[in-house]
């Protein structure tokens, strides 16, 4: 079971963690504070929901498989947000799912 930690405090086996943060290919892409409309301000919660949906969108097939290729023998995904939410969840949720499952329901 793949959980998340905080990559500045995670005191584990780094040789079982990933780092998932930006700037790497994980990272999240939608950054908090950004303005996303007139008088509308990105949220935690709202960035996390765009990268779920960025995630699993047909177009990131690619970079889904390259995590469990790469990510195949880790116990911990590694972000600075954690213990608040974040997108590394979403990521260590991804993993820890059977792959016939990975695909959010229509």
């Amino acid at each position: 079971m793949i959980t998340v930690a905080n990559v500045l405090t995670y005191r584990g086996d780094m040789r079982r963690a990933a780092y998932v943060g930006r700037p790497t290919i994980y990272g999240n892409p939608f950054r908090l504070g950004r303005v996303v409309a007139r008088d509308d301000v990105q949220d935690r919660q709202n960035a996390i929901v765009q990268f779920h949906e960025y995630w699993y969108a047909p177009a990131q097939t690619a970079l889904r498989d390259r995590a469990r290729r790469e990510l195949v023998d880790i116990d911990v995904v590694l972000c600075w947000c954690f213990p608040l939410p974040c997108h590394a969840g979403v990521i260590a949720e991804f993993l820890n799912a059977r792959p016939e499952s990975t695909l959010p329901q229509a």
